[in-house]
């Protein structure tokens, strides 16, 4: 069996998310996240604007203050790290450009039949909020 041989953590990069929470003048308070690179350390390494695909503002133009993609980042980070980190040479990709059709449906049959820690499978709701 071949010896699988991790990188330094450095060079271990995963995609996360970061979000920062404001108040404006008048007491309202709201969030914004991105997602992010991080390397085995925990420590951000780049910004991306990969957020800014999540589709929060679909089918319209006003943008509300307090809209927040992140539900939906969680889905995105967990494919990018399916697909680049986990499976990039399998697939052989490096960057978010290489990503197919077939990738992202190796990922949602994965999310869908992954087993759970309790030994159950995740529920119909969350699968339809990952796929969509």
């Amino acid at each position: 069996m071949e010896e699988k041989v991790l990188a330094p953590p450095e060079q271990r990069l995963r995609y996360a998310i970061y979000s920062a929470n404001r108040t404006l003048e008048d007491g309202l308070l709201y969030a914004r996240s991105f997602i992010v690179v991080k390397n085995g350390y925990n420590i951000i390494v780049r910004f991306t604007r990969l957020h800014e695909y999540a589709g929060i503002y679909a089918n319209s133009t006003f943008k509300p203050l307090t809209a927040n993609p992140e539900a939906k980042l969680y889905f995105i980070c967990a494919f990018l790290n399916y697909a680049l980190a986990e499976h990039g040479g399998e697939f052989g990709i490096r960057h978010v450009f290489g990503v197919t059709k077939a990738m992202m449906e190796s990922f949602f049959n994965h999310y869908a039949l992954e087993k759970q820690p309790d030994g159950g499978f995740r529920g119909r709701e969350s699968i339809e909020r990952c796929i969509v």
